[in-house]
Order: structure tokens, then sequence, then C-alpha cells
């Protein structure tokens, strides 16, 4: 691939899918720049986050990162065909983020043998996409024990927080993902842990897989969570039986905070082209006052394969990943649609 090509190709193979109603020309333009600063082969599937009920044209960003793939090596700075574009680093934490690429691509044996994946999420406006990226990892150890689970995750989590931030992890966090750990029921577990880092907190997120509906009440019971459960208990009964599984979102500081997000899948990801669910699912949204029917068709329109060719041939698969439903405390219901796709070369 020749060294003048950046991640930009990929977004622009796809530009023509994003309607209007989920991304201004201003926020293309806007992506565009933040595009530009990541390597061609940074990654093989990229997405957008949307508010759908929000009638703002603007779309949050992420990458996916593999274990092993190129764009760890090209993250860290360590590729010897392309990197990172020298801009980024006019946002210093930048260097604490390759150093961790770089840790993981060799330089900790701890965390190239327990991350397995990592993504990077921009918030952005139309106007403006901040660098400093949220930041998500899955952490190999599903089918230990919930004591063995939780000192793994501290581990590794201890070496993650001291290549970005410089400190131990905090033991009032350690304490809460301990309590958080050891309350999941049977056949749950965490998928994914993230750090705010733009947003100014130093909450985690934690996201919990493999959780029934049925038994979702009663971890956050368990776990003292503080925010409406009658609220939560009215999502899963109006919209969980639309989709075919949940997947629980929840943050911790020193105490489980009042905060909930019920990501909502179909299985095999089912698009919209072949999955008729889907219409109800949109219909039901938009009767809520949920979602804007522009945004549901721009989704609907974003789904499908594309080619370009960038010296040779990629294909593109365009679709919705998942949708998520968001508990805020003193504040309405929130629906966000995820949706990305996946580059094959």
């Amino acid at each position: 691939m020749s060294l003048k090509q950046t991640f930009l190709s990929h977004f622009e193979a796809v530009e023509q899918r994003l309607d209007s109603s989920l991304i201004s020309p201003q926020g293309i333009i806007t992506l565009k720049k933040l595009c530009h600063f990541f390597p061609f082969d940074t990654t093989s599937g990229f997405g957008f986050e949307t508010r759908l009920g929000d009638p703002a044209p603007s779309c949050d960003f992420f990458l996916k990162v593999t274990k092993d793939s190129h764009g760890v090596s090209m993250l860290a700075g360590e590729n010897t065909v392309a990197g990172l574009s020298e801009g980024i680093f006019e946002t210093p934490f930048w260097l604490n983020i390759a150093q961790l690429f770089k840790a993981w691509g060799g330089g900790s044996d701890l965390l190239s043998k327990k991350l397995d994946l990592l993504w990077l999420e921009f918030d952005c406006t139309e106007n403006d996409c901040q660098t400093i990226p949220n930041i998500f990892f899955k952490i190999a150890g599903e089918g230990d024990s919930r004591e063995k689970q939780w000192q793994n995750m501290l581990q590794v989590l201890g070496e993650i927080y001291r290549i970005l931030f410089g400190i131990g992890f905090p033991d009032h966090l350690a304490r809460s993902l301990k309590y958080c750990v050891e309350a999941l029921p049977d056949g749950a577990g965490l998928y994914q842990t993230g750090f705010m880092v733009p947003r100014k907190t130093e909450a985690i997120r934690l996201i919990i897989t493999g959780i029934r509906e049925k038994d979702l009440i009663g971890y956050l019971t368990k776990i003292g969570w503080p925010g409406e459960q009658q609220v939560i208990e009215t999502m899963i009964g109006r919209y969980a039986p639309l989709f075919d599984y949940t997947v629980l979102n929840i943050h911790i500081g020193e105490v489980v905070l009042p905060f909930a997000g019920m990501e909502m899948y179909l299985r095999r990801m089912r698009q919209p082209q072949w999955e008729p669910r889907w219409k109800d699912i949109f219909n039901t949204l938009v009767s809520d006052n949920l979602a804007l029917e522009k945004k549901c068709e721009g989704l609907i329109r974003f789904c499908g394969k594309n080619t370009k060719t960038i010296l040779y041939p990629v294909q593109y698969i365009n679709g919705i990943n998942h949708l998520k439903f968001v508990y805020k405390p003193g504040q309405p219901t929130e629906c966000k649609a995820y949706f990305g796709t996946v580059i094959r070369e």
C-alpha cells in the first residue's frame, strides 16, 4: 500500500452511503480530518454512533483494533511501512496511547497475552472531533472463577492505567469492580471495559454480556445500582422482545453510578434487507418518539456492499450493528444506533 494512503481512503469509500440525516456535509469534513491521522491499514472495522431521536446530523466515530493486526504496530509507531500522522501528537496524550499499543504489541507480556481487542471511540460534533478517544478493552479470561476473573482484570487494567495515566489502578475503582464482577449471574461476563478519557471522569464503563433479561433487574439490585428500576423494567418489557438478546452497560466509580445502557442485538447481525423485524423496530421507535423517521431511513440506506479500487479492489460491507437504549437520571430515554463497515481486501 502506498505510503500516501491514509484511513481517509476507507472513509471516502463509504462516504456516499452516509445520509445527510445522519451526518452533515460539515460533519463529513470533520471526520475526514480525523481519519487522515491514521494509517490505511489501522483496522478492518470502523463505525459510527448516532442519536436517533436527535435532529442534529452528527455521528461519533470508532475504530476496532484486533490483536496481532498491522494496526497495533502502526499505532505504536513501530511499523516500518506506515504510522500515525505527526499532527495527532499535538495532543500529548497520544504519546501515552502509542505506548499502550507498543506494550500490547509485545512490550508487555501481560497485555500481549490478555488483551484481545481494543476500540477507540471519538466523540464528535459537526465542527469538531475529540482527538483523545474513549478507550474500550476486551480482556481474555472468561471461564475462570469470579475471583480469578476479577484478579485477572485488575492486573490488566492496572497495567493499562499505569501506561495511560502514570499511576496505579485506584483502590476505590478496584473495590467497585470486584463487587460488580462477583455479583454477575451465571452465564454473564464482562465483554468490554472502558475508560471515558475525554469526558474528564474517572468512571469506568462495564459492558456485560450473557445476562438474561430476567436476571438483569436482580443484578442491578444486588450491586446497589441507584437509578429508577421501573424505567429499566419498562424499557426491557417494551423493546427487548423486538430483539434477540441484550447487553448491559453500567458505570462504576467509588460506587455504582446511576447510568444504564441496554444494547439490543439481532443474532447474526441480520440487516434490514433480509430481516423484516427491523421494520417493526423502527416503527416502534418512531411511535415512541425515540427515533426520527428520516434517520431510520438513512440507516437502511447505509446498509449494503460496495467496492472501491485503491491500487486493488477493496470491498466494504456496511450495516447496523446494534441499538442502545440509554437511561440517565432525570432525562428521557434515549436511543442510539451503532452502524459501521467491515473492510475486506
